[in-house]
């Protein structure tokens, strides 16, 4: 792992920061918008990166009412109870909330695969990497929402990222 040069936090004094050619982006939605654009994932017209937007900042909001979750869920020393109260009053409403919005963005979106347009887009990726995650904690946590693990198959298979998945190092969420 390398050693953060001097002077390379951004203004906002946080991470994460993408440095790119001595010029510092922070926050983490403004690196992926910006990698997203660079790499023909922000959508192929004006309002499908909108709509990408739009969806990434409902993601957002849901990520906002997670917070407290997430705590109980990475505790190392979990309380069974208390982890099981936080999932239902916490983890539960606001996964229904979001992923209802979703499953209906991805059956409108039609038979594409994706949530916007026809092809993969970084929100596609965001919500694939995070049900990843979560389910690698709690099994079947997302079973009710079948658009939404269509969606992360039709992401997961995609070769190169497949690729990537199957040989990357296994890190502990």
């Amino acid at each position: 792992m390398g050693k953060l040069k001097a002077g390379a936090i951004s203004a906002f004094n946080r991470l994460p920061f993408l440095d790119i050619d001595d010029k510092v982006l922070p926050q983490s939605c403004a690196i992926n918008r910006y990698l997203a654009k660079q790499f023909g994932l922000a959508g192929k017209t004006p309002f499908e990166e909108a709509r990408v937007d739009a969806l990434t900042d409902q993601f957002k909001d849901y990520w906002t009412e997670l917070v407290s979750f997430t705590y109980t869920l990475y505790s190392k020393d979990k309380d069974p109870e208390a982890f099981e109260l936080k999932k239902k009053d916490v983890a539960i409403p606001a996964r229904d909330k979001l992923f209802r919005i979703l499953e209906k963005e991805y059956n409108t979106n039609g038979s594409t695969g994706f949530l916007v347009g026809c092809s993969l887009t970084w929100v596609d990726l965001l919500i694939a990497d995070h049900m990843d995650v979560i389910e690698g904690m709690i099994p079947g946590f997302f079973n009710d929402f079948p658009g939404m693990i269509e969606l992360k198959t039709t992401v997961t298979a995609i070769p190169k990222l497949r690729e990537w998945l199957e040989k990357r190092p296994q890190t502990k969420h």
